[in-house]
């Protein structure tokens, strides 16, 4: 077995003409940045399958540099991203999602109905067993005394909250 290996350092160290530093590096980095990488990659052939779906459509943006052109950014950047290789932002991620009219990254209904629901998460954090009051600020006044009614617990509330979504 440690001879295999030493063959295949050697073979390798040939192939990199002796730049054995530079593929171990990228080799290292890879091993540490597998799961991002992962979901990069994922990310990046959802862009090519939608380009290539736009493509047989004739729909703009049908390739990598109409993409660009539509989000302002340089055609090698729309590049560096198919290659599954980069570390995207929620910013641009949701800028690809909107030009592509895709999800790139999915969120629960749960999630998305939170975030959406402000009453929602008033109950949640305000509510438990029996009549809460909490004050609310308001841009006229310093505070005002919100009564809530509700005879069930927070839990089951969101229970009942994901099951009519």
């Amino acid at each position: 077995m440690e001879k295999n290996k030493k063959e295949i350092l050697a073979k390798l160290n040939t192939l990199t003409k002796g730049n054995k530093s530079q593929w171990l590096e990228d080799a290292k980095y890879r091993a540490d940045n597998q799961e991002w990488l992962k979901k990069s990659q994922a990310i990046a052939f959802k862009i090519l399958r939608k380009l290539r779906e736009n493509k047989t459509k004739q729909v703009i943006p049908s390739n990598q540099a109409q993409l660009a052109q539509q989000l302002d950014v340089s055609a090698q950047q729309v590049s560096k991203w198919v290659k599954g290789k980069e570390n995207f932002t929620l910013e641009t991620i949701s800028k690809l999602e909107a030009v592509l009219s895709i999800k790139l990254i999915e969120t629960s209904t749960l999630q998305t109905n939170i975030l959406k629901s402000t009453s929602f998460i008033e109950n949640v954090f305000y509510t438990s067993k029996g009549h809460v009051e909490y004050k609310k600020r308001t841009s006229k006044k310093e505070a005002k005394v919100v009564h809530l009614q509700n005879e069930i617990t927070t839990s089951a509330f969101i229970k009942n909250y994901a099951l009519q979504s």
